[in-house]
């Protein structure tokens, strides 16, 4: 068995190297945690673009690490639009279109400083992967974990290297598993998703080269066909997306994927797009939606994110955006309890905190998974192409009536589908209300209309965003420690001095702004590293002060 010292003596073991492995990386190295993130691809490796939309929220987190700018220079061309277009077929009749801003647009939200961007999984990881790198993490690939055992003192770890069979032995405090649906670190755990069945028909999914393609539609947009020039499909329709804005391309919908001819898939793909030009695969899958999690994210010393801990819709950066959530509020926990501050609780609120959001997300998503029994509470398409079931023929054809049908199929998109790209709600708005370390006050949220948000600073809840007189964000104010926003004018003297003998780490941000008052709505507000209000209120007595601090560190 291979050994190495400099590799073995982490606190931290993550399995799986994609963005969720990849932010949980970045944010314990912020910490000074320094984790071995081991990878079964090599850096080039060039597999299927599973996500290509990166939600406010998710954009958020990226400025919380300083690589949003960096991103939006070097990631999907900055000033091109990112539309969406529901056409017949490639070149057919448009039923739907919609323009979004470009990533250099300077439109933004008014509860965010950032906006949502088009970029493909081939700008996002590397990206995170050079980061994590540069910031002291350790990644090991190509490689797979054959084994891991825990105690009540760490984890073993047994991990195999791909090129030359050899295997080494990791031990480490901490172990988690960001390694996906098929998650073995999951299996080994001996839990299951439990939720809804997977969904049929079965979704083929194709990542391509198409130089030709490029030259017949506008290579930046994400298309949604109902069916190719002879009519509609009958199992539904496909989705096409650009991945750089020149020849490389995602599809997927039904009846699509040959896994064992690959000039199969080919035919079909150029059936689908109206194409005689070469393409070539780069990749190929099958796979199935559903909507499950696992019934904790967390088993001793070994935890579950992204979507080893739970499987949902994936349109719009949602999904992505909560698997970064779960490294963030993973990372700032652990990087607690290992420098000792954590309270002994702490840990398990991860579990509490982020499978009780990701209920939240699947309900949005049409999937109420809450009670004894699974429940399909609203049919929702997000991006699907088969949003129109069983689209007639004469769609493809000319004529008044045809135009009338078509007219039709524009109204029933808009109204099915009125949200695909408007979820203020669950990419921003999750709740932590049930959370252990959270200290409720007793405040009502505003009322809006379903997906809708507005900012509020009620406990549980991400604090609001405001512009300051500096340019900055009240968002850049959350990072490595817990954030007092100090509103009153006077001295909160007790709250420091029940975080100083804690250890709590812990900055004050002092203002006396009418607006921030108006936001925030009391004149102390405790917010945690990850942007989450924990508490507010007026100026407490010691004795509740340390209820206080105790309490948000799990103590």
């Amino acid at each position: 068995m291979q050994t190495s010292n400099k590799k073995s003596d982490a606190s931290v073991l993550i399995v799986g190297g994609g963005p969720v492995g990849l932010s949980l990386a970045i944010e314990l190295c912020s910490w000074g945690i320094k984790p071995i993130v081991v990878e079964k691809r090599t850096p080039d490796e060039l597999i299927y673009p599973t996500a290509n939309h990166l939600s406010v929220r998710g954009a958020e987190l990226l400025r919380r690490w300083g690589l949003v700018d960096e991103l939006r220079e070097n990631g999907f061309n900055k000033d091109w639009d990112a539309g969406v277009g529901v056409f017949t077929h490639l070149g057919g009749y448009e039923i739907r279109r919609l323009v979004r801003h470009s990533n250099a647009d300077s439109f933004r939200p008014p509860y965010s400083p950032e906006n949502e961007m088009w970029q493909p999984k081939r700008y996002v990881d590397p990206l995170l992967r050079k980061t994590a790198l540069e910031r002291g993490a350790v990644i090991v690939s190509p490689a797979e974990v054959i084994s891991q055992q825990q105690d009540n003192d760490g984890v073993t770890t047994e991990v195999k290297y791909t090129r030359t069979g050899e295997t080494e032995e990791f031990r480490t405090d901490y172990a988690v598993g960001c390694d996906g649906a098929n998650s073995k670190v999951r299996d080994w755990l001996d839990m299951e998703l439990e939720g809804l069945p997977p969904q049929e028909p079965r979704i083929d999914s194709v990542y391509f080269e198409c130089e030709e393609l490029a030259n017949t539609v506008v290579p930046r947009w994400h298309y949604k066909l109902l069916g190719n020039a002879e009519g509609p499909h009958g199992e539904g329709g496909w989705m096409i997306a650009a991945i750089d804005g020149d020849k490389r391309w995602r599809l997927h919908g039904p009846g699509v994927v040959d896994l064992e001819d690959t000039e199969v898939t080919k035919a079909n793909l150029k059936n689908i797009v109206g194409i005689e030009g070469d393409i070539k695969v780069i990749s190929q899958g099958s796979w199935q939606l559903r909507q499950a999690l696992t019934p904790t994210f967390q088993k001793g010393r070994v935890f579950l994110a992204g979507d080893a801990a739970a499987r949902g819709t994936t349109f719009g950066g949602l999904w992505m955006m909560r698997g970064m959530i779960d490294a963030v509020d993973l990372g700032w926990k652990l990087a607690a309890t290992l420098q000792g501050w954590g309270g002994d609780k702490l840990l398990d609120s991860f579990s509490a905190e982020r499978r009780d959001a990701t209920l939240q997300l699947l309900l949005f998503q049409g999937a109420d998974l809450s009670g004894p029994k699974p429940e399909v509470v609203l049919q929702r398409a997000f991006g699907h192409a088969d949003a129109l079931p069983n689209p007639p023929p004469m769609l493809w054809e000319e004529g008044k009536e045809a135009d009338e049908l078509r007219q039709a199929a524009i109204d029933h998109f808009n109204s099915n589908n009125s949200n695909e790209f408007d979820f203020a709600k669950p990419d921003v708005g999750y709740r932590y209300d049930q959370s252990p370390i959270i200290i409720d006050d007793g405040s009502a949220l505003p009322e809006v209309e379903e997906g809708g948000y507005e900012q509020n600073a009620k406990p549980g809840g991400r604090a609001p965003h405001a512009w300051l007189e500096d340019g900055k964000s009240t968002l850049d104010w959350f990072n490595q420690s817990f954030t007092l926003i100090n509103l009153s004018g006077e001295h909160p003297a007790t709250l420091l001095q029940a975080a100083q003998e804690r250890g709590l780490p812990l900055s004050v941000q002092s203002r006396v702004d009418p607006k921030l008052q108006e936001l925030f709505e009391q004149p102390y507000i405790l917010v945690r590293p990850d942007s989450i209000v924990a508490w507010r209120g007026s100026l407490p007595d010691l004795n509740e002060a340390y209820r206080i601090i105790d309490t948000v560190r799990g103590a």
